[in-house]
C-alpha cells in the first residue's frame, strides 16, 4: 500500500473530514491524499480487441466527466479493495463454486442445462456485487439461481415439452409452482420421505402455520426479503450508513448464503439427473460447512 493523489470534487469548497493533505487545482477540484493499493488490483485496462467478435477496441466517443465517474466509483472501489483484503479464502471459496457450477453443466442440451446456463452468470454478479459492497443486490441475485434451477429440474423430472416451450417463450413458471409439481414426482416423494425418517426435515414441503416449509421454501423466503428489499433487508438496513461499504458480518452472511444456494441448486441438479453424476471436480457446497442445513444436505447427497 502506498499513498497517491486523487481528484475530487466537494460542493462549497467543503473538505473530506480526515484528508491527510491537500491541494487545489485552478478549476476549483480537490486533490486529496489518500493510501493507495499498489498490487494489480490498482490496474484498470482494456482487453485485447482480437478477444471480440469484430475484432475492434474504438476510442472513447463519449468520455464520463471525472466527475461523476468518481461519484459512481469512489466507494465501490474503497469496499472492493478493502473487502478482498481481509476475505481473499471467502472469495477464493465462491470463485471455486462458481467455476463448479458451469462444469455441472457439461455437454447436456436439456431442460435442465437451459436453466443451469439462465443463471450461470447470476453467481458471478453475486460475487461482484458482494466484492463491491452491494449486498442485498448480491443475495437477490441468489433467488433467481434457486427459482430457475428448481423450474428446469420440475420440467426435466416431468419431460413437459409444452411447459417448456411455454417457460421459454417468457410464460412464467415460478418456484412455488415448480416445486408443488416437483413433490408429486415418484423419485421425488421417495427421496422426501427418506429424509422426513433420518433428518425430521425435507425439500420441498409446504409452509405450515407450525412449520416453515421445506429447506428450498425456507431458503427461497429468506431470499425474496433481499430480492423485494422489504424493512429489514435493505441496503440501508445492511450498511447503517450510506454507502456502499464494507461490513464484515454483512460479507460473511451473503457469502453464508451464497454457499447454501449453490449447495441446494447443485442437489436439485442431481436429483434430476439421477444415474448420470456429476464430474468429480463439481463441488457438493458442503465439503466443510458447519451450518444448521449442512447435516440435510449430506443426508441427501448420500441418499442421491
Amino acid at each position: 500500500m502506498g499513498r497517491g493523489w486523487i481528484w475530487r470534487a466537494y460542493p462549497d469548497g467543503a473538505l473530506p473530514d480526515e484528508p491527510q493533505a491537500v491541494r487545489r487545482d485552478p478549476g476549483g477540484l480537490l486533490m486529496i491524499q489518500r493510501w493507495q493499493v499498489t498490487d494489480s488490483r490498482s490496474q484498470r485496462g482494456l482487453l485485447d480487441p482480437e478477444i471480440f467478435l469484430n475484432g475492434t477496441n474504438p476510442p472513447p466517443t463519449d468520455l464520463i466527466d471525472l466527475s461523476v465517474w468518481d461519484y459512481l466509483m469512489h466507494l465501490p472501489d474503497h469496499a472492493s479493495i478493502t473487502t478482498s483484503n481481509h476475505h481473499g479464502a471467502v472469495l477464493g471459496r465462491l470463485y471455486d463454486l462458481d467455476r463448479g457450477w458451469v462444469q455441472a453443466i457439461g455437454d447436456n442440451h436439456d431442460c435442465l442445462s437451459e436453466a443451469m446456463i439462465d443463471v450461470m452468470d447470476e453467481f458471478h454478479v453475486s460475487i461482484f456485487l458482494l466484492l463491491h459492497g452491494f449486498y442485498r443486490q448480491s443475495i437477490a441475485s441468489l433467488r433467481s439461481v434457486l427459482e430457475s434451477t428448481l423450474v428446469g429440474a420440475c420440467l426435466q423430472l416431468s419431460d413437459d415439452r409444452k411447459a417448456f416451450r411455454a417457460w421459454r417463450s417468457g410464460e412464467e413458471f415460478g418456484f412455488g409452482w415448480a416445486a408443488d409439481k416437483l413433490r408429486s414426482v415418484p423419485g421425488v416423494k421417495a427421496l422426501e420421505s427418506r429424509l422426513r425418517s433420518v433428518t425430521h426435515d425435507d425439500l420441498l414441503s409446504h409452509r405450515t402455520p407450525d412449520f416453515a416449509g421445506g429447506w428450498s421454501r425456507r431458503l427461497y423466503a429468506r431470499l425474496c426479503k433481499y430480492s423485494h428489499s422489504r424493512p429489514g433487508w435493505t441496503n440501508v438496513d445492511l450498511w447503517r450508513s450510506n454507502g456502499p461499504i464494507h461490513v464484515f458480518a454483512k460479507v460473511r452472511g451473503a457469502a453464508a448464503l451464497y454457499v447454501e444456494t449453490y449447495t441446494l441448486a447443485i442437489l436439485i441438479v442431481r436429483l434430476a439427473r439421477s444415474g448420470h453424476p456429476l464430474p468429480s471436480a463439481v463441488p457438493s457446497g458442503f465439503e466443510t460447512s458447519r451450518a444448521s442445513w449442512a447435516r440435510l444436505a449430506r443426508t441427501c447427497s448420500s441418499l442421491l
